[in-house]
């Protein structure tokens, strides 16, 4: 073997590292604890980006830190808790990445219990949808790409980085090689998830059998109608 083994599992978890930047496809939802009179609630450390909070299956709308300073001006002075009710809103903390605030303060405490993915939309959670880091120690197969572009990725970037290293087996073209299979791999995969909740197609039926359907009928124009160009 030209690299040793322990080297080539270090470049494979740096490759996870790597794919985690350039491929934030990972999708999940889950519960997240809420206590009353706490606005603030920190996420796990894997999160990438948040895509929706619902608060008891209703949205909540996302605003900057600043529009939060618009809606509560105590929020400029550190935390300063608002008036407890119903979360209509909420934004990330511009310091601590994984805090969100939920504004109002919430009024109620849930514990995450159930299944996320549930259909029930009125359960008393708070839910989050988010991106979420490749994770391949992890017991959850939800938190792994699929095998076919983990593999190859994975493969493809230890490839680059081992042939670029110098010293025994350093073979610079075939470094550039792997690293432009790498990209390859990623920008193919990126344009291949792009679409993939696409699968629905809005159309639109003639509002004769289909009620949902619906639409006005055509005009109709007088026997005598003509349209006249001055």
């Amino acid at each position: 073997m030209i690299w040793p083994e322990g080297y080539i599992n270090q470049l494979g978890l740096d490759a996870e590292q790597q794919l985690n930047v350039d491929l934030p496809v990972i999708f999940q939802r889950a519960y997240i604890p809420t206590v009353a009179g706490q606005s603030i609630i920190t996420l796990p450390s894997y999160v990438r980006s948040v895509l929706r909070v619902c608060w008891m299956g209703k949205k909540l709308e996302p605003v900057s830190w600043e529009e939060l300073i618009l809606l509560s001006p105590a929020t400029v002075g550190g935390l300063v808790e608002t008036s407890q009710s119903r979360p209509q809103w909420y934004a990330m903390h511009p310091t601590n990445p994984w805090d969100i605030r939920l504004y109002p303060t919430p009024n109620e405490t849930f514990t995450p219990t159930g299944d996320p993915y549930s259909p029930i939309l009125n359960e008393n959670q708070c839910c989050i949808s988010f991106l979420r880091d490749i994770d391949s120690t992890f017991a959850d197969v939800t938190a792994l790409l699929p095998a076919y572009i983990d593999r190859r990725s994975r493969k493809a970037y230890i490839l680059w980085k081992a042939f670029a290293a110098e010293g025994k087996g350093q073979n610079l073209n075939a470094s550039e090689y792997y690293a432009s299979k790498y990209n390859f791999i990623v920008s193919q995969f990126k344009a291949i998830n792009n679409y993939c909740f696409l699968s629905k197609r809005p159309s639109l039926g003639s509002g004769d059998l289909e009620v949902d359907n619906f639409r006005y009928p055509r005009p109709t124009l007088p026997t005598q109608f003509e349209r006249t160009i001055y």
